[in-house]
């Protein structure tokens, strides 16, 4: 997504960094996919299976409401622990007063 959303072509690249890096990324994306198809990622590499739950559920936060709250589930190796934080801090934003109440 990040890629996608870079410019065909940058201001003030006169030396043409900008568009050498945005080259790099897109080399570096097409290697990623190339290992990830063929099942080679390293671990690091892997996206962390809580993304994969949070996708069935919305993401994390609710796009469509208010921030009321910094809300961080702990990073660990632990899934439902992360599920339970994020529910969790759900729940204390549903419960907190409307903002100018």
């Amino acid at each position: 997504a990040v890629y996608a959303a870079l410019p065909s072509e940058f201001d003030a690249d006169g030396d043409g960094a900008k568009a050498m890096w945005r080259e790099d990324a897109r080399r570096r994306l097409s290697a990623l996919a190339l290992r990830e198809a063929e099942d080679k990622l390293l671990r690091r590499e892997v996206r962390h299976p809580v993304y994969d739950a949070l996708d069935a559920v919305g993401g994390p936060f609710d796009p469509d409401s208010e921030a009321l709250a910094a809300v961080a589930a702990p990073s660990t190796t632990n899934l439902e622990a992360e599920l339970a934080a994020v529910r969790q801090a759900r729940q204390r934003i549903d419960a907190a007063p409307p903002v100018g109440a």
